[in-house]
């Protein structure tokens, strides 16, 4: 069984061994290039070390409650938090591999889908494994949100919309920015039911409200759980 999810993820055992090298081989190389450096984004950088390890969710100045919660672990290094964030980054960042080669191969060929996908990770935007902030985290969620969302298609009913819905509140909880896709993939469901015959515009409508309901619903639900009243916010206080 884990033979097949491992071939359904990374195509033939040669497509899976060069995916598997890069990944480990940027993963070493990002710690490296990030270990024993200064803070950089400062002022962010203070602020997610400190509403992540020093203060209740409740008094955190951004709903990233998901993000908080995970990077509190940090706290059991000590003085070293900062690597130990780092660690995190690249450990999440280069996560997101497998679901970027899997977007990339429904539209070409496996080889060249893990191309994509190992240059997606060596490009600029892996400086952010370096900071405090929740950046890599998002980036991981943002490629599992992707990679289910463009696996529904105009056959997918109400309960696939209701996951995709409560990953996309999940990934808010990383990053509140993540409601700003909203729109788009709310298009995308009646994109994506256009080719049924009859009754389309009203099975897209109700997938629609489905994903939006379970959105919102996971987002506010579990930022209640954690810090009552005050994470019932879109964008923080």
């Amino acid at each position: 069984m884990v033979r097949a999810i491992s071939n359904k993820i990374f195509g033939t055992e040669n497509k899976r061994s060069f995916l598997v090298f890069a990944a480990i081989a940027i993963f070493i190389a990002l710690l490296i290039r990030d270990s024993g450096l200064y803070p950089v984004v400062f002022a962010d950088e203070y602020s997610y070390s400190r509403f992540s390890r020093l203060v209740a969710f409740a008094e955190a100045g951004v709903p990233d409650y998901l993000y908080l919660a995970i990077y509190r672990l940090t706290n059991v290094c000590g003085d070293g938090f900062l690597n130990c964030a780092r660690i995190l980054n690249a450990v999440f960042f280069v996560a997101s591999v497998p679901f970027i080669y899997l977007t990339a191969k429904r539209v070409t060929t496996s080889s060249v889908a893990s191309i994509v996908a190992v240059l997606a990770i060596l490009g600029p935007i892996n400086t952010y494994t370096a900071y405090f902030m929740p950046e890599a985290l998002y980036f991981l969620s943002f490629w599992i949100v992707t990679w289910f969302v463009l696996g529904l298609d105009n056959s997918s009913g109400p309960r696939s919309w209701c996951i995709a819905g409560i990953l996309l509140g999940l990934s808010a909880l990383v990053k509140p920015h993540a409601l700003f896709i909203l729109p788009a993939l709310v298009a995308y469901i009646f994109f994506a039911k256009r080719k049924i015959e009859g009754g389309w515009l009203r099975q897209a409508f109700g997938n629609a409200c489905v994903f939006v309901a379970f959105t919102f619903l996971s987002k506010s639900l579990i930022s209640y759980l954690v810090a009552g009243k005050a994470g019932l916010t879109f964008f923080g206080p």
